[in-house]
């Protein structure tokens, strides 16, 4: 009878054996056909974000902050190609040559650099709600778009100059007020999201302000230095440029594709007229800057350095 037994448990214990045997493989298949197909499912944003985080083991944010330069570079190039085809009037864009074309893409560079990681988007947003596919096809969209509609009548001689509006056709005042709404609506609904991160809020609060009081520095110093005809102009570039710093925080799809639209547009406008989109206030005239003048403005600004630098230490 305990021989019985005894074989009974050991038969027992080879056939359990064997079952286990059978089914780690099938469990060991099993996860391994899980984990590709989240990964599979994890793939849905664009080719460089893709290579740099699953392929190259890049973190998160910087496959997402180097996804975005190859997109803008990407953005560039295309506003580039449309510039030199036919479908682009001379009249529409500064001269261009393969000087203006090598050193521009540099400045696209070094402002989408500064503006990406000012805005820190890169660090607030995941990778979930970072879709680089669709920032790619709307960053693409807004500067193809904008580029053809310059070439538009209605569009034509259009710029934000003193008293603009008085000289706005019907076509025109619409087409503004549909545009304004909608940027206005978006970021409400930006504002909606980014208040309650607030330390993102204020970030964004204080990029504006940072801006903002360059450009009455700026104004200062042109007042200052005796410049005449000083007059103001809203290039697209400055435009675009300055509001994609509100929309920062991407909880919603709407957000990040105005983000892209905008950043689209500002590269769009390096490519087509340099540096110079970035001067908002134009002269008729301007004096030589002289030797007295700069080093009292150096003066000035080495003080208030030494005045920050005691009371931080005071302080």
């Amino acid at each position: 009878m305990n021989m019985m037994s005894t074989s009974n448990i050991l038969e027992y214990h080879a056939a359990s054996d064997d079952d286990d045997q059978h089914n780690v493989p099938l469990t060991y298949a099993l996860t391994k056909k899980n984990t590709q197909n989240i990964s599979k499912k994890n793939k849905c944003n664009f080719c460089y974000f893709n290579f740099l985080h699953f392929n190259r083991h890049i973190s998160i944010p910087n496959a997402l902050f180097y996804s975005l330069m190859f997109t803008y570079t990407s953005v560039y190039l295309t506003s580039e190609t449309l510039q030199s085809s036919s479908l682009i009037s001379k009249s529409s864009h500064s001269n261009n040559t393969v000087f203006s074309y090598a050193y521009d893409l540099l400045f696209v560079w070094l402002i989408t650099y500064v503006l990406t990681n000012q805005q820190l988007i890169s660090r607030v947003n995941s990778q979930q709600t970072s879709n680089t596919l669709l920032y790619f096809i709307a960053s693409h969209l807004g500067a193809i778009a904008f580029a053809l509609c310059g070439e538009l009548t209605m569009f034509k001689d259009f710029a934000i100059t003193p008293q603009f509006w008085k000289h706005l056709n019907p076509p025109e005042a619409i087409t503004l007020c549909v545009v304004l709404l909608l940027i206005i609506g978006i970021a409400i609904k930006e504002y909606m999201d980014v208040r309650n991160d607030k330390a993102q809020f204020s970030r964004n609060i204080l990029n504006l302000i940072l801006v903002t009081c360059g450009y009455f520095f700026i104004l200062y110093l042109l007042i200052q230095g005796g410049a005449g005809g000083i007059h103001y102009h809203v290039h697209h570039a400055i435009f675009s440029g300055v509001l994609s710093m509100w929309f920062t925080l991407w909880k919603n799809p709407v957000e990040l594709i105005m983000h892209a639209i905008l950043l689209g547009i500002c590269i769009e406008g390096i490519n087509f007229y340099q540096l110079g989109e970035f001067y908002l206030f134009l002269v008729k005239q301007t004096p030589q800057m002289n030797f007295i003048d700069a080093l009292s403005i150096n003066v000035v600004y080495i003080l208030c350095s030494l005045c920050f630098g005691i009371y931080s230490y005071l302080c």
